[in-house]
């Protein structure tokens, strides 16, 4: 699959911009569900795999070093494509379902410490699947999100593009609008431009650039949100956000607040009237 990928559409553009925040969201937080991977693997189920990896290799050294060598390569290549994780859990399920077994089969010096690290350990496998079901219920998108999502959905039509945070450019596409750009980067369409451009609209002080840059990718709507609001402006109305209060050439077609999960929760949705 991977193969086919690459020798139809080649490599990714190198992504030059926020080089260390990239890496840093884009290494063990993507595959990791304990540090807020949306789909990911659990660090027990990991350390499992280790173990299991530890008796193999003690049995017999070079059996099934292409084995080690596979699940290395699967995990690095499942940091940019999330459907190999679920190859990846599958190879890991069946060598840490092993190294769980020669644990239980292992000879202990003390009973109670053997069931005290396999309980341990299976506490771990449990409680890691409850913290990520309890992540994914508080995740996006919140209820005000999904209402403004589907208020978009009516006044827009297909072909329309929305202007947003990149990391919610998805929810775009899940109304069939168009987006300046999201987090799936990868083979998207000239990437480093888009963010840069995207950094240009929020911060640059000239209206009429704005417009331009605007114009370039056909926006016509902007959905401002809270997390974008605060990132950039930190809740002031100033660049970008003064300019659509005060551009008649932008018009606030909703303005939804709520809380929710003890967290304020916003969204403005402006339509560029196009000269």
């Amino acid at each position: 699959i991977i193969t086919n990928i690459l020798s139809k559409y080649g490599y990714p553009e190198m992504l030059k911009f926020d080089f260390l925040n990239i890496l840093f969201n884009f290494s063990y937080r993507s595959l990791l569900s304990d540090f807020g991977g949306k789909i990911g693997l659990s660090i027990f189920s990991i350390f499992l795999l280790f173990i299991g990896i530890y008796i193999l290799w003690q049995q017999n050294k070079y059996k099934y070093f292409l084995v080690y060598i596979g699940i290395f390569i699967m995990a690095i290549l499942a940091i940019y494509f999330d459907f190999i994780l679920f190859y990846l859990s599958i190879v890991i399920a069946l060598i840490g379902s092993f190294g769980l077994i020669k644990i239980i089969e292992r000879k202990w010096e003390s009973d109670f410490i053997k069931t005290l690290s396999i309980f341990i350990i299976i506490s771990g496998l449990v409680f890691s699947g409850l913290s990520f079901i309890n992540e994914l219920s508080s995740s996006e998108p919140t209820n005000i999100q999904l209402q403004a999502l589907n208020f978009l959905k009516t006044k827009s039509s297909l072909g329309d593009t929305i202007f947003g945070y990149y990391k919610h450019g998805t929810l775009f596409n899940f109304i069939d609008r168009k987006n300046l750009m999201d987090s799936n980067i990868f083979y998207s369409n000239n990437p480093v431009k888009r963010f840069n451009d995207f950094q240009e609209i929020m911060n640059s002080n000239n209206p009429d650039y704005v417009i331009s840059l605007l114009d370039n990718y056909s926006i016509d709507y902007i959905w401002i949100d809270q997390d974008l609001a605060e990132k950039y402006y930190d809740n002031q109305q100033i660049k970008f956000l003064f300019q659509l209060k005060y551009d008649k050439r932008f018009e606030q077609i909703l303005r939804l607040k709520n809380f929710e999960n003890g967290k304020l929760t916003e969204v403005d949705i402006w339509r560029y009237k196009k000269t």
